[in-house]
């Protein structure tokens, strides 16, 4: 993987530059350049690009236009087809556009598979070991397969009105109170049939504290070899000038998990709708660390969250 953040292109910069040079384009739900956004998805893979160098552009987008009828979704311009991807047009230059969908279909079909021509490559993927691989994907399906719908729940039920009128901030009120119910009544029978919606409020919370305390404690189990190494091998002078990113793996290279818990975790951070998991990630010193590191490195451009607290 890259050690430098590729090149960004905002929605309002693409207007002055030639579309023939940027090969994708990431459809986030928001305008907000230079910001994050809500969904999770959305920060796990421009970390993901910015992981492998990747150069793409933001635009907002919308879950009618997506293969998928979600966000987050890319438009990739290239003279070959990645699996499972929707032609949209071709250009003039002999180039055709195609629509993929699924954050984790992306980075599967689009980065793994080589379809975007990056010449940077992440050879740790490649590597992990089996136990490595199997620790890798199952927190990536511990948070995107369950904390995901307790998110879900916190958001859309507990707070909804913060929630809608983040969301639905491109309609009208009289609409938005509209389509904000219907939305509201999916998500109710979605989590009840799904399960999180049969749970008492106190369950889903000792649930929530659950994941990030242990999450939390492998971290920081990370972090103290991390730095019985440096001072075995005299790198450590006490200064704590190092705020180069360590990973959840423990390596040296960050891995498909560190995208997708990066984005777990910045999403927290940022959403107004999410105050009892904020509350609960901030207990947790080492999660701020990991995220800022992160942020430092690979989006210093971007607007950081809410620092006040983060010594607690």
């Amino acid at each position: 993987m890259s050690d430098s953040a590729p090149s960004i292109l905002s929605d309002q910069a693409s207007e002055t530059t030639p579309a023939r040079e940027t090969t994708i384009t990431l459809y986030r739900g928001w305008l907000d350049p230079g910001k994050y956004v809500w969904s999770p998805f959305v920060i796990k893979l421009e970390t993901r690009f910015r992981f492998d160098g990747l150069q793409y552009r933001t635009a907002c987008g919308s879950p009618r236009e997506s293969p998928n009828g979600k966000i987050p979704y890319i438009e990739y311009r290239g003279p070959r087809m990645p699996h499972d991807a929707i032609p949209v047009r071709n250009e003039e230059n002999g180039l055709r556009v195609w629509r993929l969908g699924d954050s984790t279909q992306i980075t599967t079909e689009l980065i793994l598979s080589r379809d975007c021509g990056s010449a940077t490559k992440n050879p740790v993927l490649w590597s992990l070991s089996a136990p490595e691989k199997a620790l890798d994907l199952s927190l990536r399906a511990l948070l995107e397969n369950k904390l995901c719908f307790y998110h879900t729940r916190e958001r859309w039920i507990d707070n909804y009105y913060a929630m809608r009128d983040h969301v639905l901030w491109n309609l009208s009120y009289p609409m938005r109170v509209v389509v904000g119910w219907f939305i509201y009544r999916k998500q109710v029978t979605l989590l009840h049939d799904q399960g999180t919606g049969r749970f008492e409020s106190r369950d889903i919370t000792r649930f929530k504290e659950e994941i990030w305390e242990t999450i939390s404690n492998a971290l920081a189990e990370v972090v103290n070899i991390r730095k019985q190494h440096a001072r075995a091998s005299g790198r450590d002078d006490g200064s704590g000038s190092d705020r180069e990113p360590f990973w959840f793996l423990g390596g040296k290279e960050p891995t498909e998990v560190d995208a997708t818990l990066y984005g777990f975790i910045v999403s927290v951070l940022i959403c107004t709708a999410a105050p009892e998991s904020q509350s609960i990630v901030r207990k947790f010193p080492v999660l701020i660390d990991y995220a800022s590191r992160i942020h430092d490195k690979y989006f210093s451009e971007y607007e950081k969250w809410d620092m006040p607290q983060d010594s607690e």
